[in-house]
């Protein structure tokens, strides 16, 4: 499948990481806009998992993304 997340990553095991959790289809939209902006392979991984250490913190503290609020952020 072709999605913006596998132009960034090659392995299924990470892209399934990032298909789950909370944010998972913000993942894959911020994975398009970095694909559409042409951002480097490194640089936008570097980006999706700095996004993707959130999403699985969210996802261990249970909160799903109405959570989400400058004071969660802070939190993290």
């Amino acid at each position: 499948m072709d999605t913006s997340l596998a132009h960034f990553f090659t392995s299924p095991k990470t892209i399934s990481k990032y298909r789950r959790d909370p944010l998972a289809g913000y993942l894959e939209q911020y994975a398009q806009h970095l694909k559409e902006q042409g951002y480097a392979r490194q640089t936008g991984r570097h980006h999706l998992a700095v996004l993707g250490a959130f999403n699985e913190w969210l996802a261990k503290r249970r909160l799903d993304t109405t959570a989400v609020t400058s004071a969660t952020a802070h939190d993290y």
